[in-house]
């Protein structure tokens, strides 16, 4: 699949300013988008994503896009996120490209964060997180410890993956744009919106479904507390 870029507007002034690098796990329910409307303004996040359904980084690399996102403009974070098994199928090529991706994103100033997802649905999930924390330790980069949050609600019963068992459903994304609230801004996300108007252009059956989510307060509340519980050791 082509690269595809959600968000890609201008960054409100005083924003803090994200570029993720990934594929469908972080594009999926427009999770950048989802990100930024957690935020808020004054000053908010601004994020933009680029990719591309499947892709791993080193086809990030090797197609130029990631590389020309990083360098044409100013950024405080940039989220590097893998193929969904990349960390454990492919751990030497998964640190080769990390290495690279990372070095590029520190000679714009930027730091790197890696995206720590979850394992497909019924999959082992150790493989996957030790991929991501050892190339993060090695580099000292962020850590976006997603995975953490993801299987502590999991267990407690609440449908984060949708009917693929890979993507996540609507409350699985706004996990991730909880966590990265969280990681970014050093703040919990609980009491944060999880309704929200879409102010782009998108098909209207999609509209109807981020607008129309089907997150309760209550969950959303569990998904907050669990987001920050993820966070807070790290800060």
């Amino acid at each position: 699949m082509g690269d595809r870029v959600v968000t890609n507007r201008p960054a409100r002034p005083g924003s803090i300013r994200v570029l993720f690098i990934g594929n469908s796990l972080t594009y999926w329910n427009e999770m950048p988008w989802l990100l930024e409307q957690v935020a808020g303004g004054a000053p908010g996040i601004s994020a933009e994503f680029v990719g591309g359904s499947g892709m791993s980084l080193r086809q990030h690399w090797d197609r130029g896009r990631a590389l020309r996102a990083i360098r044409e403009r100013p950024w405080d974070y940039v989220v590097l996120q893998g193929q969904s098994i990349e960390p454990r199928a492919a751990p030497r090529q998964f640190a080769r490209y990390a290495r690279m991706l990372d070095e590029e994103i520190r000679r714009r100033g930027a730091k790197t964060v890696f995206f720590v997802t979850w394992a497909p649905e019924g999959d082992a999930q150790a493989p996957i997180t030790e991929g991501y924390l050892a190339i993060a330790r090695d580099l000292g980069a962020l850590a976006a410890r997603v995975d953490v949050a993801w299987q502590d609600l999991s267990r407690r019963g609440l449908a984060l993956y949708d009917g693929s068992g890979l993507h996540p459903s609507f409350a699985g994304s706004y996990l991730s744009a909880c966590v990265f609230y969280a990681t970014f801004t050093k703040k919990t996300p609980v009491g944060r919106p999880h309704r929200f108007v879409v102010d782009f252009e998108i098909d209207e059956s999609y509209r109807a479904d981020l607008e129309n989510n089907r997150l309760t307060a209550a969950e959303a509340l569990r998904i907050q507390k669990a987001a920050w519980e993820a966070v807070r050791p790290a800060r």
